[in-house]
C-alpha cells in the first residue's frame, strides 16, 4: 500500500514483540560491571535562549578566569581557602623548627663560652714579721715672713721743688685759676674788704669772701672729709672728686677737673722706729733737714716741705700721714698751692675735737692784719713731735 516495502525482518505473522534480555554478566551470580562514558557537550557562548545548568555555568566561569582549570596556578592557589590553611600550617611548622634551632644554638654557645675557673693551688701565708717602730722625725713647718704692711705700699711720688706757680694777678696768694673756687675777685687782694688778704684767710681756713667772723667750712665751697677707718678729717674743695684707691682707706685721692690732685697716704711706723727712720726709707729723694714745723688750726703738729706741697703728721698709734700734691706732669705749673695749704691747716687726727678758733677782728691784730706766710715755731718743738719713737704694735 502506498508503494512502501515492508521491512524484511518482520515475523511471518507481522507482529514485532520487544523483549529485554538480562546481560550475560548477571548469569551464574556474577556482579555487573558498570562502565561510564563521558558525554561531551558543546555549548555555544552568548547564544540567545540557551539554558545552562549550574555546573555548566561554573565550568564556563572557571574557563574564563586566569589559570583556567590549572589548580596550581597562583590565581587559583591564592583564591583557595584550602591552600591558605595548608600554607599557614607549613609556615607555623617552619618557624617553630627555626626558633627551636636558634634557642639550641644560643644555649650551646653560652655553655662553650663559659671559661673554666683555674685551679688555684693553696699557698700558705707566711707569718708577718713585726718590725720595730722607728721614731718619726718632727715636721718643720716653713716660716713665712710677711713684710710689714707699709713695705707692701707703692712708693710716694714727689714733685720737684722747681715747679713754677701759675699766674696770680692780685698777688693775694690765690692763683687766678683757684679764685673762683673760693668766690674771690682775682683782681682784688681783699675781696670782702675786712683788711685780711684773701690767701691769708684761706690759710687760716676762714672765708675770704665774707667779713669777719666767717668760717671757710660754712662758705658752701668747701666740704670736710672724714676717713671711716683712720678717723682723720680734712677740708677739700666741694668741686673736687674724692676717690678711695684701696679698700682700707689708706690711700685717698682728691682730684680737680684738670687732673691735679692731692693724695693722702697712711703708713705704719714700725715698732721702735722714729719718723726720721721712716722718712729715710720712704722719702729717700727728699731732704729731712729742709722740713719746717707745721701746726694745723686744730692744734695737730707736723712737718711740711718749704713749698707747702708735701705735709707730714704722726699720731700716737704709730701712723704716718702724708699729704702730697700732684700735677699733670713735672713741668706743669702749680694751680692750687693754696689748696695744699688749706689741706694741711685743716687736718685733724682722730680723737681731736678742738673747735676752730674764732677769727679776730682787725683792731685786735698787729698793724697789717694776718700775715700771708705761715707761722714758724722753734725747732725744739718740731723734734718733740716727730722724732719721738713709737711703741705702737700697728
Amino acid at each position: 500500500m502506498f508503494g512502501k516495502k515492508a521491512p524484511d525482518n518482520l515475523p511471518a505473522d507481522g507482529v514485532r514483540i520487544q523483549t529485554q534480555v538480562i546481560p550475560p554478566e548477571f548469569y551464574a551470580g556474577l556482579n555487573p560491571v558498570v562502565k561510564f562514558k563521558e558525554i561531551k557537550k558543546e555549548i555555544v557562548l552568548n547564544e540567545a535562549g540557551q539554558v545552562l545548568s549550574k555546573s555548566e555555568q561554573n565550568l564556563i566561569k572557571q574557563a574564563k578566569t586566569a589559570g583556567g582549570q590549572n589548580k596550581l596556578h597562583p590565581a587559583n592557589l591564592f583564591t583557595s581557602r584550602k591552600f591558605f590553611i595548608i600554607a599557614g600550617a607549613g609556615l607555623f611548622v617552619l618557624f617553630s623548627i627555626g626558633g627551636g634551632l636558634y634557642y639550641w644554638w644560643q644555649i650551646n654557645a653560652q655553655s662553650n663560652s663559659t671559661p673554666t675557673p683555674p685551679v688555684v693551688a693553696y699557698i700558705p701565708t707566711p707569718e708577718p714579721v713585726v718590725q720595730p717602730a722607728l721614731p718619726t722625725p718632727p715636721v718643720i713647718e716653713p716660716v713665712v715672713l710677711t713684710p710689714p704692711l707699709s713695705l707692701q705700699e707703692p712708693p710716694i711720688t714727689f714733685l720737684p721743688t722747681s715747679v713754677g706757680e701759675s699766674a696770680d694777678l692780685d698777688n693775694d696768694g690765690i692763683s687766678d685759676v683757684a679764685e673762683a673756687m673760693f668766690n674771690t675777685d682775682p683782681s682784688v687782694p681783699d675781696t670782702d674788704g675786712d683788711s685780711y688778704i684773701d690767701g691769708s684767710e684761706v690759710y687760716h681756713i676762714y672765708d675770704p669772701a665774707k667779713k669777719t667772723p666767717a668760717k671757710l667750712i660754712d662758705s658752701g665751697t668747701i666740704k670736710e672729709f672724714d676717713n671711716p677707718v683712720f678717723g682723720y678729717k680734712v677740708y677739700y674743695p666741694a668741686s673736687w672728686e674724692v676717690g678711695n684707691v684701696d679698700q682700707k682707706y689708706r690711700q685717698v685721692l682728691f682730684s680737680a677737673l684738670n687732673g691735679e690732685n692731692i693724695e693722702i697716704r697712711v703708713f705704719d711706723l714700725e715698732m721702735g722706729k722714729t719718723f726720721v727712720d721712716w722718712f729715710s726709707q720712704w722719702a729717700p729723694s727728699e731732704r729731712y733737714a729742709d722740713l719746717l714745723f707745721l701746726e694745723s688750726m686744730f692744734g695737730d703738729k707736723g712737718q711740711r716741705r718749704p713749698d707747702d706741697l708735701v705735709n707730714y703728721f704722726l699720731d700716737n698709734a704709730g701712723h704716718v700721714y702724708v699729704l702730697v700734691y700732684h700735677t699733670i706732669d713735672d713741668t706743669a705749673p702749680i694751680n692750687y698751692r693754696i689748696v695744699s695749704k688749706m689741706f694741711a691747716r685743716s687736718f685733724r687726727l682722730t680723737g681731736n675735737y678742738s673747735p676752730l678758733p674764732e677769727q679776730p677782728v682787725v683792731d685786735e691784730l698787729a698793724p697789717g692784719g694776718i700775715t700771708n706766710e705761715p707761722e714758724v715755731l722753734n725747732s725744739s718743738t718740731v723734734g718733740s713731735v716727730l722724732n719721738t719713737s713709737t711703741t705702737s704694735t700697728l
